[in-house]
């Protein structure tokens, strides 16, 4: 499958970038978490297909993603106290481990 250059309704990646900053921490863990299950799934295709050195990159990805999420959970679990009118509006799109 042929990977995009584009994702509707988002004009530039820089916007991209700039709209996911602005995620609450528990929606940007949703879209990591999600990102690198994706990134997972296709380093296995890539891997079944014959391309051990993209699949290797691709699971390295993943993991970094990964390492990525923790700092971000912190960031929320230090938010929590401030925003709890936010949150009994929004409940938390995660569960706390």
């Amino acid at each position: 499958m042929p990977h995009s250059t584009e994702i509707p309704h988002v004009a530039t990646f820089e916007e991209l970038g700039k709209e996911m900053a602005h995620l609450r921490y528990d929606a940007l863990l949703v879209v990591l978490e999600n990102l690198g299950a994706q990134l997972q799934i296709d380093a296995l295709n890539d891997q079944r297909n014959g391309r051990s050195r993209l699949a290797t990159y691709g699971v390295e990805a993943s993991v970094h993603i990964n390492t990525l999420k923790q700092p971000i959970l912190e960031m929320l679990r230090l938010s929590i106290p401030h925003m709890r009118s936010e949150i009994a509006k929004t409940p938390l799109l995660v569960d706390l481990p």
